[in-house]
């Protein structure tokens, strides 16, 4: 079976992994039911498979703006420094999260990394 998300559909299932006490699914038209799972609930007891070079840094990348996003929601006032990340994504997790969070702008939020991750490269 083959299942294709957009865009649109990858971003709602990891908005609502960040919500407290969302199920974390999305159900398709024709009633497939997709579902996320928290890293810890998925791989637990396992040790997740390798993943292209490029994709495992942009996944660590992502989880670091993630990070930034959800301290900037619980703590509108307080300033994070991140000495790790990549400049593009400190620069794209701070707009984001001053423009976008608390909203459900999934799609407007990955034009701003998209422009961002563009400039990098």
């Amino acid at each position: 079976m083959i299942v294709a998300l957009s865009q649109r559909n990858l971003l709602s299932l990891l908005h609502k992994l960040q919500m407290p006490g969302s199920v974390c699914a999305v159900i398709k038209g024709d009633g497939t039911v997709l579902v996320a799972e928290p890293d810890e609930l998925h791989y637990r007891g396992r040790t997740p498979g390798e993943m292209h070079p490029e994709t495992e840094k942009f996944v660590a990348e992502m989880e670091l703006a993630l990070k930034h996003i959800r301290r900037k929601h619980e703590a509108p006032n307080t300033v994070t420094e991140w000495r790790d990340a990549p400049m593009w994504v400190r620069v794209a997790a701070r707009e984001i999260a001053d423009r976008f969070t608390g909203s459900h702008h999934t799609e407007a939020i990955l034009r701003v990394i998209s422009h961002y991750a563009k400039e990098a490269n």
